[in-house]
């Protein structure tokens, strides 16, 4: 049975990190999810979690007109061994050039903003359009700058992801409109009568950006012991039971498969929450209130570059 928790749902920030709600438990099997280069703040957190109300508290604090450079709140929106999830306020970056040299994940939440990018192999600027519901994966090499546009833009940006040589320095590679393709793929779901559906937004990325669509809960649950995954709650509401044993489970590949699991936290999540999962954690979800949009990206051990 899974224990229900609140998860720190509370409009006060505190330092850095405050809005960050951990959860300790042991993974899979008994396994201790210890984290290898994915280090949680303890040897057996296996999940990390910010509400949507503070993902908008930490966003009006470090984008706010009134913020002074002397009281600067730090951009990190969260930080899990290797990998950080930082705000980005294109308004205040106005023709500042930067230079990404790992590969990154830029979310468009709020707003539109151009991007100028030069090419690490020369050539001519590019100016790549981001509005959110977007989505763009930023090479490493290039340099970029950014040009304000509608609705003071917000991004939010996932690294550093590892590229591959043939990814240094090429274009940035967009996903246009994840709404409009989350309501062709609820269409589908509906048609078809599935309670679940999956497509890859993007290839690129190794594994892939996923869009899940969930009508209702599937049985069954499945964690990655190689590798942790984040998740963005587009739309809808439901649950997670977080951290739990699996019930006999069996090796499929890097992942171990279980019919159900015992023991784990209930998550309660909605539409702008954001979860980042450890390596040997299940997560199966439980609930569905009509429906549950996830964007998510594995994150690999093998592809995290140690602080």
């Amino acid at each position: 049975m899974a224990t229900k928790t609140n998860f720190g749902r509370r409009a006060a920030l505190g330092p850095m990190l405050a809005a960050v709600a951990t959860v300790s438990m042991t993974g899979p099997a008994g396994a201790q999810p210890t984290g290898g280069d994915f280090p949680q703040t303890s040897p057996a957190d296996s999940a990390r979690f910010i509400a949507a109300a503070d993902v908008a508290a930490r966003i009006k604090a470090v984008c706010g007109a009134k913020r002074s450079a002397d009281g600067a709140l730090s951009p990190v929106l969260l930080q899990s061994g290797a990998y950080s999830l930082q705000i980005a306020c294109p308004a205040r970056l106005a023709g500042q050039a930067g230079q990404s040299q790992t590969r990154q994940l830029w979310l468009p939440i709020r707003g539109e903003a151009t991007v100028r990018v030069i090419s690490a192999k020369g050539g001519a600027p590019q100016d790549v359009v981001l509005s959110a519901g977007d989505a763009a994966l930023i090479p490493a090499g290039p340099s970029y700058a950014f040009v304000p546009g509608k609705g003071a833009p917000v991004f939010l940006a996932l690294g550093p992801l590892v590229p591959s040589p043939a990814e240094t320095g090429s274009a940035p590679l967009v996903v246009k409109d994840i709404p409009g393709t989350t309501a062709r793929l609820a269409a589908s779901v509906a048609a078809q009568s599935k309670a679940k559906d999956l497509i890859h937004l993007m290839q690129a990325p190794s594994p892939p950006l996923n869009l899940e669509y969930h009508a209702a809960v599937v049985p069954g649950v499945r964690t990655h012991t190689k590798e942790g995954e984040i998740f963005f709650v587009l739309q809808g509401a439901g649950a997670m039971d977080v951290g739990g044993r699996l019930v006999n489970p069996h090796r499929d590949g890097d992942d171990l498969v279980a019919a159900s699991s015992t023991g784990g936290t209930l998550m309660e999540l909605k539409a702008g929450d954001i979860i980042v999962m450890a390596p040997n954690t299940a997560y199966p979800i439980t609930r569905v209130d009509g429906k549950l949009v996830l964007l998510s990206l594995h994150l690999p051990r093998a592809s995290v570059t140690t602080p």
